[in-house]
């Protein structure tokens, strides 16, 4: 395989406030460096705090959202529409959620619930409460779903020893206290906040 350096970037991760990262040449040309960098439709930035995600996901929704909007004008039922806010929007917000979920802050999981909030309120206007639409409509609360979307994963990892990440499943510790064998310990706060960590 031949790398394209006009399609490359360099990213560098770190805990530190200030990145300073050498340039790296290949070829005799310098690949730009950034400290956000799309893989596999998942945006990463440089603290792995994916603030950026969630609000890129939140934005590639809108015209959907707003979709929602003509569908009720033109007379489509609350059913179809949640269908269709599950196949259009939740879908994507939910994209690849064990790789950036457990990492993000209280205020991105506002932030997806209150997106969330907003389309169900579109759907069925009526209702007073948030809890009531839920239930109305059979979803779940959006952080709730992204937390049993990892766990489910996370499980089916640790079913298949021939997968990739089985082997970074962490095992026990034995001690004095129960519960350092239920939890594992982790040198860093951003660890511990890693998919096989938080949903062990």
């Amino acid at each position: 395989m031949i790398l394209n350096t006009a399609k490359s970037n360099t990213i560098t991760f770190s805990l530190q406030k200030e990145i300073s990262s050498p340039a790296i040449e290949i070829h005799g040309a310098t690949i730009s460096h950034h400290n956000t960098v799309k893989l596999l439709g998942v945006l990463y930035d440089s603290h792995l705090k994916f603030s950026d995600h969630v609000d890129w996901t939140i934005e590639k929704t809108r015209s959907a959202v707003h979709a929602i909007t003509k569908l009720k004008k033109a007379g489509v039922r609350a059913p179809s529409l949640t269908l269709f806010y599950k196949a259009r929007i939740l879908s994507i917000l939910t994209y690849a959620a064990p790789s950036w979920f457990p990492f993000i802050g209280k205020n991105d999981r506002e932030k997806l619930e209150n997106h969330q909030k907003m389309c169900l309120r579109l759907i069925l206007p009526y209702s007073e409460h948030y809890e009531d639409r839920l239930h109305d409509l059979n979803v779940s609360e959006l952080t709730v779903y992204m937390d049993l979307i990892c766990l489910r994963y996370v499980e089916k990892v640790r079913q298949h020893q021939s997968h990739p990440l089985s082997e970074h499943i962490p095992k026990p510790t034995t001690g004095k206290y129960h519960r350092q064998l239920a939890r594992p310990k982790h040198r860093t706060a951003l660890l511990g906040r890693s998919l096989f960590y938080k949903y062990f």
